[in-house]
């Protein structure tokens, strides 16, 4: 058929078109014949004359294209070609000069399940050399685990033994430690006469600097209604910032008190200082934290535990007044007025006092509490 086809070519495109024609058939040949010879190399006894294929005979040169070659050389990798003749055949482990030691036989329930998959009673041996490695790594994560144990075990051991001797050591005697100093009334009479006010309470030093205008103003408010009221009553009289010394850590100054004449008799000592809590004492708040601090806290315990009748607590800033009476054995608070309130009191028989009156409002407006 090819020999008619180029004949028919001849006669038709010429001699030149004729000679490519005939290139392209004989390429087309030479490809179709290397393919037949790499068929019957992968099934030997089964190439095209049907003879077999005898191992170390020599094959027959199958001539192929110099691009058929190129190409096969191309695909083919030597290290995986060297990895497929390297790898073990099936069956048991070779016992050669190369390994004298036998690889572990895995047990009976691993090679049933293997011929279970496989499908087949031999096994390649590299299954042989697998189990080896696990068996191995088993082995010696045990021993691992066996030492961590007796790390553990002598851990336990050494805290037992430290345990024992903490508790048979004889208990260290508590060292006290240095505390602030514990003030007293003795300790006032050293300091200086320079217009500070020192107090003492529970044995704490208190410390106030000289008072604003706002604050004495307020004061002298109080003192002057007060006296005004006992003078028409004769019951008292009002005094501002007298010593009252309940004890000897215990010696304060309060801004105003209104103490009842029954009260006063055998209340002052030698110094004239008052020693028993009068009737009424009040305190005027100055600025800063640590003075709202000591009035509002420190001061009512202690004017409740020495069961001072009522105590006022003025704030010339807000312009409002905390009121707490005695209640129970203690001082509670019961009342808190503002500017457009009346101050009064059960103590204080008749006694009315408009409580803007106290506040000096033509220097400062009030602030909202």
């Amino acid at each position: 058929m090819a020999d008619a086809v180029i004949e028919a070519s001849r006669r038709t495109i010429g001699p030149r078109r004729t000679a490519i024609v005939r290139c392209h058939h004989a390429a087309a040949a030479g490809t179709r014949r290397a393919t037949e010879a790499r068929q019957s190399r992968r099934t030997p006894g089964a190439d095209a004359g049907s003879q077999p294929a005898l191992d170390g005979a020599a094959r027959p040169q199958v001539p192929c294209s110099s691009a058929d070659g190129r190409r096969r050389r191309r695909h083919v990798n030597p290290r995986k070609r060297h990895q497929r003749t390297a790898l073990p055949p099936d069956g048991p482990v070779a016992q050669g000069p190369a390994s004298t030691i036998p690889l572990p036989t895995p047990p009976e329930p691993v090679l049933a399940d293997l011929s279970s998959m496989l499908g087949r009673e031999t096994y390649p041996t590299w299954i042989h050399a697998a189990y080896a490695d696990v068996a191995s790594r088993q082995g010696r994560l045990e021993a691992r685990i066996e030492d961590l144990d007796a790390s553990v075990s002598l851990l336990h051991t050494k805290m037992e033994t430290i345990i024992g001797q903490l508790a048979a050591r004889e208990p260290e005697k508590e060292e006290t430690m240095p505390t602030t100093k514990h003030w007293t009334s003795k300790d006032l009479e050293t300091f200086p006469d320079d217009g500070t006010r020192y107090e003492i309470i529970d044995g704490d030093l208190y410390v106030s600097h000289q008072p604003s205008w706002h604050h004495q103003y307020t004061c002298s408010q109080l003192i002057y209604v007060l006296q005004a009221w006992s003078h028409t009553t004769s019951l008292g009289a009002a005094t501002g910032a007298p010593g009252l010394i309940f004890a000897e850590d215990q010696d304060v100054a309060p801004d105003v008190v209104w103490i009842s004449h029954t009260r006063l008799q055998g209340t002052l000592d030698q110094a004239g200082h008052l020693t028993r809590a009068p009737e009424l004492v009040i305190e005027v708040l100055s600025p800063g934290s640590a003075n709202v601090r000591r009035d509002r806290e420190v001061k009512l315990s202690l004017y409740s535990r020495r069961s001072v009748d009522e105590y006022w607590i003025v704030d010339p800033v807000a312009q409002t007044i905390d009121v707490y009476r005695q209640q129970a054995g203690r001082l509670a608070h019961v009342d808190w007025l503002t500017r457009e309130d009346t101050l009064t009191s059960p103590g204080l028989p008749g006694f009315t006092c408009a409580v803007a009156g106290l506040f000096d409002t033509r220097t400062m407006s009030p602030r909202s509490p």
